[in-house]
């Protein structure tokens, strides 16, 4: 079985990426995420957070067919599979982020599931 090797889809970090939100963004994260809150949830909820940022990320695509909506953003993040969304961003140094090294609190992320 082969694994599947997934690169960045931007050259930005997921802390470099929550910066940019602005209230729009946030206020459609509350409105599809039940009020997730990716300022005070980051450190708690890792995953979901990314998710969240990939979903802004969505919706700020203009895409050749317009802008996607946010149940298409949403569908995309969600549906994502882990590893893909831990490539999504790049790391510090600006490399893919590996999911194998990634450290997260038990219950979330690869080491859940290992």
């Amino acid at each position: 079985m082969s694994t599947k090797t997934y690169t960045a889809q931007t050259d930005e970090t997921m802390e470099g990426f929550l910066d940019t939100l602005t209230g729009f963004d946030e206020l459609a994260i509350a409105q599809h995420f039940d009020g997730f809150d990716p300022y005070a949830h980051a450190e708690q909820k890792p995953v979901m957070t990314m998710r969240v940022l990939i979903f802004v990320h969505q919706l700020r695509k203009d895409t050749a067919e317009g802008f996607v909506s946010p149940t298409q953003a949403k569908q995309v993040a969600m549906a994502m599979p882990l590893a893909e969304a831990f490539a999504y961003f790049v790391d510090d140094e600006g490399t893919d982020l590996n999911p194998e090294t990634m450290e997260t609190p038990a219950g979330e992320g690869p080491s859940a599931v290992e």
